[in-house]
């Protein structure tokens, strides 16, 4: 008892010492390797593997962390391996960092005592990680009768915790919804079944969402058309209609009664085009494109989209017109210069006639002295005047009642 108590002794005084002892001779030790340290998150799972050599007995299993050594008790987080001796950890914590041996010792005294230990592990824990999502959020058709699956990848310190919403209500397993990890899938699709789906992921340090949109749109013309459109003959014209759908869908323009080309976009949004008439095709946003308009291309196009939710269409007249000829193109400078020309003349003989008319309406004439005329007096000039006549006849010549009044009389 006294020899078993000495060596438990010296096994604990270093973890670096290896050594074994049986009834009949020495048993070789572990390996004398430097291992590798073992980095783990917060909260991750992860094991530290014991490796004896495969010629020793079997025998019961301890591990020690650190100096002085702490034996590492088992619990619901930490439990050895029966089999191999490996130390498994549920989940990581900062307290969890440290050097670990793995120590062999015989279980039957009665065939001889041996007690062995491993090299050293060493154990580093770094902080918890927030939960984050790595995958993005898009757009997924609805497709009647099929099941679909929306995955959402994360990272973080586990554990993580994963919840998932439609029109922000909470998803529950059950006929309609399979949740198994990150993934829910929604069974035998309806058109019901459209509209927001999320995903929440947290854990201790954080959370993070992404959203999933399962789209479902009928067909629907947005804005009816009303007037007819013109192309120009030769030209290149482009008939417009606004509608929506969602994938897959189907558009087709047709001339009157005939098909002039069509568009097929499946859920993956690839798009097939069958072109009938060559001069046309049709615009990534669904409009009828003309090339080298001719006059067999005026007439009535209807529009027409289709999908699994529904059909719809709507019809609008062409009309073609001539282009402006290069004659009249090139006498339209001269017109310009010609009706400018002609305003400014009417603008100018307008201001002469008005010139000549404040004139006269502000010179009179004397009965008198026909030679002089006189400006129209104010109400308090009406006795003296200012006379402008020809060098004979003094300036500001003051007059006799007489001369006054016969000088204001028809004023």
């Amino acid at each position: 008892m006294g020899f078993q108590i000495r060596l438990l002794s010296l096994l604990l005084s270093s973890v670096f010492v290896t050594f074994a002892l049986n009834g009949d001779s020495d048993m070789e030790p572990f390996e004398p390797t430097v291992r590798l340290p073992i980095v783990v998150n917060e909260g991750d799972t992860f094991r530290i593997r014991c490796v004896p050599p495969d010629h020793y007995p079997s025998g019961k299993y301890n591990w020690y962390k650190d100096v002085p050594h702490q034996l590492v008790q088992q619990d619901k987080r930490i439990f050895i391996s029966n089999k191999n001796g490996d130390l498994f950890f549920r989940y990581a914590t900062l307290q969890d960092s440290g050097n670990y041996s793995c120590v062999l010792s015989d279980d039957h005294p009665s065939h001889g005592y041996y007690i062995v230990h491993s090299p050293a592990t060493s154990v580093v824990v770094r902080p918890g990680i927030p939960a984050k999502v790595t995958s993005l959020g898009k757009d997924i058709p609805l497709r009647l009768g099929n099941d679909v699956t929306l995955e959402a990848t994360f990272e973080g310190t586990s554990p993580v915790t994963v919840t998932w919403y439609r029109n922000a209500n909470e998803v529950v397993t059950n006929s309609k919804y399979v949740i198994k990890g990150d993934a829910l899938t929604i069974t035998d699709l309806r058109f019901t079944d459209r509209g927001r789906y999320q995903c929440m992921v947290q854990n201790e340090y954080g959370a993070d969402q992404v959203f999933f949109n399962l789209v479902a749109v009928e067909p629907t013309i947005v804005k009816p058309m009303k007037d007819a459109q013109t192309a120009i003959l030769g030209e290149t014209a482009t008939v417009v209609v606004r509608w929506e759908a969602s994938p897959p869908f189907m558009i087709n323009w047709r001339q009157r009664d005939t098909t002039v080309v069509t568009m097929n976009m499946d859920d993956k949004r690839a798009v097939l085009v069958t072109i009938i008439n060559h001069r046309m095709n049709v615009t990534k946003e669904g409009y009828l494109s003309i090339n080298d308009v001719t006059a067999a291309d005026e007439g009535n196009y209807t529009f027409s989209v289709s999908n699994q939710f529904g059909h719809t269409e709507a019809s609008n007249q062409l009309l073609v017109i001539a282009p402006p000829t290069a004659q009249s193109a090139s006498n339209i400078p001269l017109l310009a210069v010609g009706a400018i020309l002609a305003l400014l003349i009417i603008v100018g003989a307008a201001v002469v006639v008005w010139v000549v008319m404040k004139r006269r309406r502000d010179r009179v004439s004397s009965p008198i002295r026909p030679d002089a005329a006189i400006v129209r007096p104010n109400a308090d000039e009406a006795f003296r005047v200012r006379l402008y006549i020809d060098d004979n006849v003094a300036v500001n010549e003051d007059f006799g009642t007489d001369d006054t009044r016969a000088l204001t009389e028809d004023l």
